[in-house]
């Protein structure tokens, strides 16, 4: 699905499932999801977006309050599952690349049973329901940037990749001609040469690139269009690029710290 598309939530063609809307990047994992087996003591609590209907994949319909159950029999982003986040940061953050939803509502719910972790972006669970609507937080382009960036940071070490971040971040050249420039150069040995987490990690690189200058043509936009378009697709490309950094398999700090540490700062 690219940038823009939507999921609204009222495809009613089949039965109705909380999974499958899902842009998951399980073909080019290094590392499996993890499965915690049993049956949780305690609900937990986690947060779900919805469309404006209350509604998630395939027209499915929440009632707060109301436990909903699946089997865990199967792979996430399916009816086997229901899915959440560990904070409404991390969701609003990583809509465009899972659900996708136009205007999404965020719910605190309680979840329990099965667990199976997508690298800590997203959670899945066999038992869960909704209890209250809690306020989405609103994270600017730029800050979705330097989010990306830093994940980034945490997976490449190329010197290209490092040189353009830092100057990224400490505001010495944020134009998109950089930007651009060292997205190209990341793939320099040609992906024939690498590893698969090495090709996950340019990609998590090349991705926060493009966000960076998607950011900077949405600031020096001709007309709103223009720089709604160009929002769009930073948006999607620092979502991409935080999974791509998830992907390569090593242990990364939790991704709603890291979120909390860019859109909480001192300026």
């Amino acid at each position: 699905m690219k940038p823009g598309s939507g999921n609204q939530g009222h495809n009613k063609s089949g039965a109705a499932c909380d999974g499958g809307g899902c842009q998951t990047l399980a073909s080019a994992r290094v590392a499996p999801d993890v499965l915690i087996e049993g049956q949780a003591m305690n609900a937990t609590v986690r947060y779900k977006l919805t469309t404006r209907n209350v509604e998630t994949y395939n027209g499915f319909r929440w009632l707060i309050g109301e436990w909903v159950k699946t089997d865990g029999d199967g792979p996430l982003c399916t009816k086997h599952w229901t899915h959440w986040y560990d904070s409404p940061e991390v969701a609003a953050l990583l809509n465009v690349v899972h659900g996708d939803y136009i205007g999404p509502l965020c719910w605190r719910g309680e979840t329990r049973g099965k667990v199976l972790y997508d690298y800590n972006l997203k959670v899945g669970v066999t038992e869960g329901r909704i209890l209250e609507q809690v306020p989405l937080p609103e994270i600017g382009i730029e800050q979705r940037v330097e989010i990306a960036i830093r994940r980034a940071e945490l997976v490449c070490d190329r010197a290209t990749f490092r040189e353009w971040a830092d100057g990224w971040l400490s505001h010495r050249d944020r134009s998109a001609a950089a930007a651009d420039e060292t997205a190209g150069a990341i793939w320099l040995p040609p992906p024939q040469q690498m590893t698969l987490a090495e090709i996950l990690a340019s990609l998590s690189a090349s991705a926060s690139a493009h966000a960076a200058a998607y950011a900077d043509g949405a600031l020096s936009a001709y007309d709103a269009a223009e720089a709604a378009c160009c929002s769009e697709y930073a948006t999607w490309d620092a979502a991409s690029a935080i999974e791509y950094a998830a992907a390569v398999g090593v242990d990364l700090p939790p991704l709603r710290d890291a979120i909390f540490a860019v859109i909480h700062k001192e300026t």
